[in-house]
């Protein structure tokens, strides 16, 4: 004897859509980071891998402390979610925390959490994730004490850069020598100890995306 409801003739069987694999990505910024994340799931027509891309501001605070509390709810919300067998989602392989680095007690306490929990990743940036866009161009082998000067090493790029408007379809051709140069960029800081270059992480997320998108 069968339980449950019994399907109707020429009723449809619910379609389930799933994912071959999840990525979550916790933003701190409200423009930048989300924008170009989301134009690169577009551009890799990665319609069968789940990424989440979530904005400070509607979900959590901008603080990275926030950012990260919120990157562990989201993570054990969807253990709840895929009980659900119709959910056709599968848990998260890696959550990404994307914040700058501020130089706040909150920056340094935000990155010793993600340490202790094996799901978390930070992908942070010195001073902004701006810096992610000009290791399209070059190796940016400065200290950038504030993002707006690397905005203005960014307009001598782009001359029409807007940062809450970036050309993120002329960026994308150029990431191939993005994540070259952000690696070399942190080989040469971890091999010079006297090297007070800013620095990115942000193509370790791109890796990931990328290879999930294939």
């Amino acid at each position: 004897m069968t339980s449950g409801r019994k399907r109707r003739r020429g009723e449809r069987r619910k379609s389930v859509r799933i994912f071959k694999g999840s990525i979550l990505i916790v933003c701190e910024d409200s423009k930048c980071a989300p924008n170009y994340f989301k134009a690169l799931k577009k551009a890799w027509h990665a319609d069968l891998v789940d990424i989440e891309v979530v904005i400070h501001g509607k979900e959590c605070g901008s603080d990275p402390i926030q950012v990260v509390n919120h990157a562990i709810d989201m993570y054990n919300d969807r253990k709840l979610e895929i009980r659900d067998p119709l959910s056709g989602k599968v848990q998260f392989d890696r959550v990404w925390c994307v914040f700058d680095n501020d130089n706040r007690e909150t920056f340094r306490r935000a990155l010793e959490i993600i340490k202790h929990k094996k799901f978390l990743s930070s992908a942070e940036s010195d001073p902004c994730f701006e810096l992610w866009y000009l290791c399209h161009f070059k190796v940016p082998r400065q200290n950038f004490h504030a993002c707006s000067d690397v905005e203005r090493s960014l307009i001598q790029e782009m001359p029409d850069f807007e940062r809450k408007s970036a050309p993120i379809d002329r960026l994308l051709p150029l990431i191939n020598a993005a994540m070259k140069n952000a690696g070399v960029l942190r080989q040469e800081i971890e091999e010079n100890k006297n090297l007070d270059y800013s620095y990115t992480y942000i193509d370790l997320v791109v890796s990931d995306l990328r290879k999930l998108a294939r």
